[in-house]
């Protein structure tokens, strides 16, 4: 769906929408592509290939703005008019639609949490979308493991050994 045409607005009360939870550490330990070691065989760069598919997949529109409502209600905002609020909600989707429901969900998270020196400050779409990048490290990580498994296959070059 395209999220430039969406029409949502950032509405006064937010929707129950709950996000896949995915422990990423946990992630690591269990494929280690995804902390950047080199694929060993074909089913095991399918199964990664799978899993990195399935984890980067984007949000739906409702759930960004869901969260981005419950994220805002952190911080005062009077009044808007319904123009204003449909022009918000439009940047903050396009800016947050490459990303899925759990990097969003951790991303807003660590906004608002004591491990972000700028908490006290209401975040613009494309601080969210900064964290949310980092939160994709490892999906990215996996990504680039399965692309060099496919172009070396049981070859590696000597760099990626190891």
């Amino acid at each position: 769906m395209d999220s430039r045409n969406h029409p949502i607005r950032l509405a006064s009360e937010p929707v129950s929408i709950a996000p896949r939870q995915v422990n990423v550490e946990r992630l690591r330990d269990s494929y280690p592509a995804f902390r950047g070691r080199y694929l060993t065989s074909t089913d095991e760069a399918a199964q990664v290939d799978r899993v990195a598919r399935d984890l980067g997949k984007p949000a739906d529109p409702v759930f960004v703005s869901t969260w981005v409502i419950t994220l805002l209600h952190h911080y005062y905002v009077g009044e808007l008019p319904e123009v204003a609020q449909d022009g918000i909600a439009r940047h903050w989707l396009i800016e947050l639609a490459e990303y899925p429901d759990w990097a969003i969900d951790a991303a807003c998270t660590w906004w608002v949490s004591r491990n972000n020196p700028k908490r006290n400050k209401k975040p613009l779409p494309g601080d969210i979308s900064a964290r949310a990048h980092e939160e994709m490290a490892p999906i990215r990580t996996a990504k680039l493991q399965v692309e060099r498994y496919a172009k070396f296959g049981d070859n590696p070059p000597e760099f990626l050994k190891g």
